[in-house]
């Protein structure tokens, strides 16, 4: 096969044909994948791009794989008369060289090869909203009350919502999906007073919302973060199409452009296996590195243009980003832009590096930031580093705006900031600035938005609290919002007017009822709604009716399948459809029984889930004396490397739980982390439990906390018992509400002054330093080394009664033996250590 392609290059070069890789016929202005182009899909399609719209059809194409053979496929003429697309029949082969010859009205030879090795992200590939996932979201049980916002009622866990304003804003409503954090997933229309004008929750699918914005073709589009697409909706809020990327990558939830001749951008993420070692000394073998390419489609979801960036940027150029480590996340591109003139404007976070693209060619323009800057900049020192949003000015060329994260400014903060580019002396030049006074770090997300009245409206959002301000012309803030526990990737605002065809409904269930919360948004007819529930999909029975917009349902047969509609009735008596259905099974747990499942192992291993990661290897199973047995061959590094879990536990904010669980071990003594999480956002602690520790006698571990964050249905308990290779064993768990007097009575349990031995000891990289408290108190706890010297604060801080525990990383530290001590008020005790690396 080798020498049958170089026979045709021969053969070719002797007729004329083109055979220099970098330069192609001057008839075609892109071609896609890129001569010479190494790692590119199984999945691609080819595409050509010519001068003139009368070439396309007088071109032939033959494509040769080196382990394929000869490819068949097809030609494909896309709406734009000056493109051509072949696709494959069947998918390239791994690790294959691919000649592709063009002939007819353009003579043109070349290569590229696909990878060797693709790493297959699984997605889902359909969204229904009809299908139920899930049952509905236990919220706020708290009070049978809800929040209604003028007349807008709103469920338990939607965002707190704080404006203060001081000045005329813009005009328009604000937009925001929520991102981050630990309340629900919704997208968020606001009127300028903060009232909801519309909202949408979509608790089937996690971990969030973003990206939700008015598009120039005047629909709305988001992200979902599962199944990864974005939906397009309608003026009555409709779902009228999804989009997502093609060519076997995943869709990037950062930007996604509607242009004005109907097709769509994309940020498209490819994860790649590289061997990094043949890139940085100490680079894995088997790293995945993740590729951010621009994709286009057309109308009918041709692939139109894709910019890979594996064609134009170094890894090595992210001079931030530890290449040693097992995934590299090189470029990081956080948003697309179209130029006055056409071109592509592309943020690359990890580069610092805002790229202008030729949309016509695929070339680069021009670089600003980075290691490849070719810009000299004018009143600004500190240039732009990890910024995550780049905006052309409207009514200004040449000018942009750029959200700074200033993750690497000395010290850190965070500005919008706008510059003019001049191309001719590349010069860019800082003619407007905002930052906070003291200044304000975001360390990620955010975006700037120039408004029509010329102020600017920023978005600061770093997981929670989201936090937007709007500034006038000479920096004066005009507005402040803040919402609690939630962040959005960008915050914006728009003109819009939109209303639906039917109510919107959502339902939550309390401790002895289910509260139904009902909107019609932006219909200012309506005079009430009706209510229909019974036990059996499409219930058409009339439960009632009411001119508010919430209903609280109670007197319902328990841990039944429940369903809910609404209609909404008008002024003039007219009925609307019915609202979509809600689905709640009435498992109303009342205090004092277990919200764990057979937390016995009574069932054996029933409703739990053993978990290992990294290195680690462990068997779970239950003894003869009906305990759960964690074997424990290999630790791993992390105490997260070897986790017992059990999920969706119902919590409800405002209650007070305890936590109990018999624990010990075969060996000396280990530690371990025991919590209650968010199910959806799992670095949220709600138990606030510090580091436990077990030796061989068997004790009752006995926990108190209250829930203080809103009600969730899909809590998780979990046992995090890696790093250490001793075995465990866990009995007779139980997580139950109490009373008050049960407050009481636990507030009065106890914990000794103790300091831990280390482990591991000797350790050769991270050891744990495990400690417990009697009362809460100051707590130092310093690291010495042999002489008495200090050699580090590990500790200096109030801390509650109970465990805690601290890492100590010993990869700047000489071997030898150290010294560590933990001093109170009340107490003082001395430990050793020994690194050795």
């Amino acid at each position: 096969m080798k020498i049958f392609i170089q026979f045709i290059f021969i053969l070719t070069f002797c007729l004329g044909a083109h055979t220099d890789p970098t330069i192609p016929p001057q008839k075609i202005l892109y071609i896609f994948p890129e001569p010479g182009a190494q790692k590119v899909t199984r999945h691609a399609t080819l595409i050509f791009k010519f001068n003139s719209d009368r070439i396309r059809d007088a071109i032939n194409i033959a494509v040769t794989g080196s382990l394929s053979g000869d490819m068949d496929g097809k030609n494909i003429y896309p709406r734009d008369t000056r493109i051509l697309i072949f696709k494959p029949e069947k998918n390239f082969e791994a690790g294959e060289t691919v000649t592709v010859t063009l002939s007819g009205a353009v003579d043109y030879m070349y290569q590229f090869n696909i990878l060797t090795n693709m790493v297959e992200i699984p997605v889902l590939t359909s969204f229904d909203e009809t299908v139920p996932l899930q049952k509905i979201q236990y919220s706020d049980a708290v009070s049978e009350q809800v929040t209604t916002i003028n007349g807008i009622t709103v469920p338990g866990d939607f965002p707190k919502i704080k404006i203060q304003t001081t000045g005329e804003t813009a005009e328009g409503k604000l937009f925001f999906g929520s991102t981050f954090g630990s309340l629900g997933n919704y997208i968020v229309i606001l009127n300028k007073d903060g009232t909801p004008y519309f909202y949408r929750k979509f608790h089937n699918f996690s971990p969030g919302s973003g990206e939700f914005k008015l598009q120039p073709t005047d629909v709305l589009t988001f992200f979902l973060y599962e199944p990864r697409f974005y939906l397009v909706l309608d003026h009555n809020y409709n779902v009228v199409d999804t989009l997502k990327c093609q060519h076997g990558y995943r869709t990037d939830p950062h930007e996604l452009l509607l242009l004005p001749n109907g097709n769509s951008m994309f940020i498209a993420i490819d994860y790649q296996n590289i061997d990094m070692s043949q890139i940085v000394e100490g680079g894995r073998q088997d790293a995945i590195v993740i590729g951010n390419h621009i994709q286009e489609l057309d109308k009918d979801r041709n692939v139109v243009f894709e910019w890979r960036s594996w064609d134009h940027y170094n890894i090595k150029d992210a001079v931030h980003t530890n290449l040693k480590e097992n995934s590299i996340d090189y470029v990081h591109m956080n948003s697309l832009a179209i130029d006055y003139d056409g071109n592509i404007i592309a943020s690359c976070r990890h580069l610092s590096e805002v790229t202008k693209i030729n949309h016509e060619t695929g070339k680069i323009i021009w670089r600003l930031g980075g290691e490849h800057n070719q810009f000299n900049f004018i009143n600004d020192e500190r240039q732009i580093s990890y910024q995550h949003h780049v905006r052309p000015v409207p009514g200004k060329p040449d000018h942009y705006t750029i959200f700074d994260n200033g993750n690497y400014h000395r010290p850190q903060y965070t500005r919008a900031v706008e510059y003019r580019l001049n191309t001719v002396s590349m010069t860019a030049e800082k003619v407007w600035e905002f930052r906070y006074q003291p200044d304000r770090y975001s360390f990620m997300l955010g975006n700037v938005q120039r408004l029509p009245n010329n102020n600017t409206l920023i978005n600061w959002s770093t997981w929670g609290p989201l936090m937007v301000c709007e500034v006038s012309e000479d920096n004066l803030i005009i507005e402040e919002i803040t919402a609690e526990n939630v962040s959005s990737n960008r915050v914006r605002r728009y003109p819009w007017q939109g209303m639906l065809q039917e109510p919107y409904l959502l339902a939550e269930k309390r401790n002895n009822g289910i509260i139904l919360i009902f909107n019609k948004f932006g219909d200012n007819n309506v005079t009430k709604y009706n209510i229909y529930g019974d036990m059996h999909p499409g219930p058409s029975n009339l439960l009632g009716s009411t001119a508010e917009t919430s209903a609280f349902i109670t007197g319902i047969e328990n841990q039944k399948d429940w369903y809910f509609r609404v209609t909404a009735v008008n002024e003039n008596g007219i009925e609307s459809g019915y609202s979509n259905e809600e689905q709640v099974y009435t498992n109303f747990i009342p205090p004092g029984e277990n919200l764990i499942k057979n937390g016995d192992f009574s069932l054996s291993n029933r409703y739990w889930v053993l978990e290992n990661r990294g290195a680690s290897v462990v068997s779970g199973n239950i003894d003869s004396e009906g305990q759960y047995w964690l074997r424990i061959e290999e630790g791993g590094q992390e105490y997260e490397d070897i986790q017992l879990r059990q999920e969706n536990i119902e919590l409800a904010r405002g209650r007070n739980y305890i936590l109990e669980f018999d624990a010990y071990t075969d060996n000396s003594g280990r530690p371990f982390e025991v919590k209650v999480i968010n199910g959806q956002n799992p670095n949220e602690n709600y138990s606030k439990i510090g580091m436990s520790y077990c030796t061989t006698l068997r004790k009752r571990f006995t926990y108190f906390f209250t829930m203080e964050s809103p009600s969730d249905f899909r809590g998780q308990l979990l046992f995090n018992c890696g790093q250490s290779d001793a075995d465990m064993y866990l009995d007779n768990i139980s997580l139950r509400q109490v009373t008050a007097l049960q407050v009481e009575e636990m507030e009065g349990v106890t914990y000794s002054n103790q300091l831990m031995q280390n482990f591991p000891n000797p350790f050769n990289a991270e050891t744990t330093i495990t400690y417990s408290l009697s009362q809460s108190e100051y707590v130092s706890l310093i690291l010495y080394d042999l002489n008495g010297r200090r050699i580090k604060n590990l500790v200096q801080d109030f801390k509650s009664a109970g465990y805690h525990y601290v890492r100590l990383n010993g990869m700047n530290l000489s071997n030898g033996l150290y010294f560590y001590r933990l001093a109170t008020p009340t107490f003082t005790q001395t430990a050793k250590l020994l690194l050795l690396k």
